[in-house]
């Protein structure tokens, strides 16, 4: 019996934590927040809107208008002129957009200014407007 006799070795063990699990789930989660907040489109000024102790919420108004407080107008987050917005209004409406207006005005906004963008609209044949505020806090 002078055969060799080969014992097979001891397995080694992998001491430590697995890795990979924990990095496919942070870059699924990168993924995830990445496609959302391109989702989202912030309006091009920052606008404080005014309150209001009532009001209804519309869900879907193509047509927006945002008004700062120094009278600076953006048609759907595209800057704009007053002397312009009545022709672009036109083209936004025989493009198939509704004629509905969403007016986000800031609560600095010159009523003047307003009423000019609101006659604008009237110009392009929008008859329903509707003026964005916020829920009134202290009620």
């Amino acid at each position: 019996m002078s055969e060799n006799m080969q014992f097979e070795g001891r397995q080694r063990i992998r001491h430590g934590i697995n890795l990979v699990p924990l990095i496919n789930i942070v870059f699924l989660l990168l993924i995830f927040f990445m496609l959302s907040s391109t989702l989202i489109t912030p309006d091009k000024f920052d606008i404080q809107l005014p309150e209001s102790d009532k009001g209804d919420s519309h869900e879907s108004v193509p047509i927006v208008i945002l008004l700062r407080g120094d009278g600076t107008i953006a048609l759907n987050n595209v800057a704009a002129s007053l002397t312009e917005l009545s022709d672009l209004l036109v083209s936004e409406i025989e493009a198939g957009a509704p004629p509905e207006l969403m007016v986000r005005a800031d609560a600095l906004a010159n009523t003047k200014d307003v009423v000019a963008v609101l006659r604008q609209a009237k110009i392009a044949g929008i008859e329903a407007v509707a003026l964005a505020t916020q829920p009134n806090t202290f009620r």
